[in-house]
């Protein structure tokens, strides 16, 4: 594919991208084993362990009916056939439009949460998918990736939790690979283990400024799992070091739920 087709790396912090995109497919180039995914981008402008689960989504108001029946774990029996995870496969369609992340600086301010890595938004951060406006609620980190790309994991995931006004939720999904220091990051690697920090976070340093991706409909991926949950999973990864991620383990490692099965539904085309 000529070079003008390709999508160039942005900065230092975004490394490599997941995927090699056609106007028709995702295809993988997978390196690195089973702790990184480095693939690269061509053609985007032409288009998404076994651990017990008792995380309050605290900031969250539900969506559902309270009654839904949760699921007790990870691994547990599926209530529906709408939930996440899910595997990314290589023919899932990338889309480069329809999401607006209005993003800019928040307070740093951890959230009580037992199994993840959390950050509550009091800033004014949100997304517009189409035309509806999310607010963002919180941020979760979970290592490995709790979303897959051709059953390979990334090093970790960042999902950014949103809340429309009338409960309808959207979490976008960031995936981070073994690389270069992210700062940002860092920032909240620091508070989590008692460490100075700034005392805010700047999320347009968190986030690759390249916002293609997939999408499809899911659910939480921690109690009460509700459904109805618009993802959106950027494809371009960000990166983190060997030693960050070895601060990360200490506090939280392996709290990714299990992929689960896709069903009847498939990604938006």
């Amino acid at each position: 594919m000529p070079r003008s087709r390709r999508l160039a790396v942005m900065d230092a912090v975004e490394c490599v991208p997941i995927f090699s995109v056609s106007p028709e497919s995702v295809t993988p180039i997978m390196a690195g084993g089973d702790r990184a995914i480095t693939r690269s981008v061509e053609g985007a402008e032409d288009a998404d362990s076994r651990v017990p689960w008792a995380s309050p989504m605290s900031t969250l108001r539900p969506p559902e009916p309270a009654s839904k029946p949760p699921m007790d774990t990870c691994e547990g029996p599926l209530m529906t056939e709408r939930q996440s995870p899910v595997d990314i496969p290589p023919t899932a369609p990338i889309h480069r439009d329809g999401l607006e992340l209005r993003l800019g600086v928040i307070p740093l301010v951890l959230g009580h949460n037992p199994t993840a890595i959390q950050v509550d938004n009091t800033g004014e951060a949100g997304v517009i998918i189409g035309d509806e406006r999310y607010e963002l609620a919180q941020l979760q980190i979970h290592c490995p990736s709790e979303h897959t790309f051709g059953g390979v994991h990334a090093a970790l995931e960042l999902q950014l939790v949103h809340q429309s006004p009338d409960g309808g939720l959207a979490v976008i999904g960031v995936m981070f690979i073994e690389g270069m220091d992210n700062p940002t990051l860092g920032s909240i690697l620091d508070a989590a283990v008692g460490r100075e920090h700034p005392a805010a976070l700047d999320l347009d340093a968190l986030v690759p400024r390249d916002r293609a991706h997939v999408a499809y409909d899911g659910s939480l991926t921690t109690p009460p799992y509700a459904e109805g949950v618009r993802w959106r999973v950027l494809v371009r990864p960000s990166t983190v070091s060997a030693a960050q991620l070895e601060t990360l383990r200490t506090v939280h490692d392996s709290n990714a739920r299990a992929v689960q099965p896709m069903g009847e539904r498939s990604f938006h085309p």
